[in-house]
């Protein structure tokens, strides 16, 4: 009788120590995921602070572009080129989406205020690297010059010619079709409509 109840005694302790060990880990399982939880959160919220700043910045900075190019106007520097460098330098993303008004009138008049200059220079500098065969300097010129003058029929076809020269002919047909759009009967737009034919093997 003494060993059945011996017996019972132990299967107790033995059927007792798991059960103990499981709420145990279970206790301790609960207690990482709610670290694990609170860590998240807390990673989420770091990110979002993160967003926040890296936003603030690019807004500093397009603000601080803006009144350098401002200013550099003001004292009439005669550096239009160094005026439009710092207006280019403004987030593209940040003028679409969260510029004021404010802040893209006066970068507009800004951009105007040295649209000339800019123009002409760019275009000379962009027409002797095409003469010269230096054709990706042609092509960042002439593009400029097209973007501050879009009258400059000019630009735009010596554009087509650099991408075409450059061998990058899907480009060139792009530029040769805008020629023949914007600048009807014209000679370049009578050529560039040659080029694309003799591109398209027509």
């Amino acid at each position: 009788m003494r060993s059945i109840r011996r017996f019972h005694t132990l299967l107790c302790v033995v059927i007792k120590r798991p059960t103990e060990l499981l709420d145990t880990k279970t206790a301790e399982a609960d207690e990482l995921m709610a670290q694990i939880g609170e860590l998240t959160q807390e990673k989420n919220n770091l990110s979002d602070s993160l967003d926040k700043m890296q936003a603030n910045t690019v807004a500093i900075e397009a603000n601080t572009d803006l009144i350098e190019a401002a200013l550099m106007h003001i004292n009439d520097t005669g550096d239009e080129m160094k005026i439009a460098d710092t207006l280019e330098n403004i987030n593209a993303d940040y003028m679409q989406t969260e510029a004021t008004e404010s802040f893209k009138n006066l970068y507009a008049a800004l951009k105007e205020s040295v649209s000339s200059v800019v123009a002409r220079n760019c275009y000379n500098l962009g027409y002797e690297a095409f003469r010269t065969e230096n054709y990706d300097v042609a092509i960042d010129n002439l593009a400029r010059a097209y973007e501050y003058n879009p009258s400059n029929g000019e630009a735009l076809y010596n554009l087509g010619n650099s991408y075409n020269k450059k061998g990058e002919t899907d480009k060139a047909v792009e530029i040769y079709e805008q020629v023949v759009e914007l600048f009807p009967h014209t000679e370049k737009a009578r050529k560039s409509q040659n080029y694309i034919r003799e591109i398209k093997g027509e």
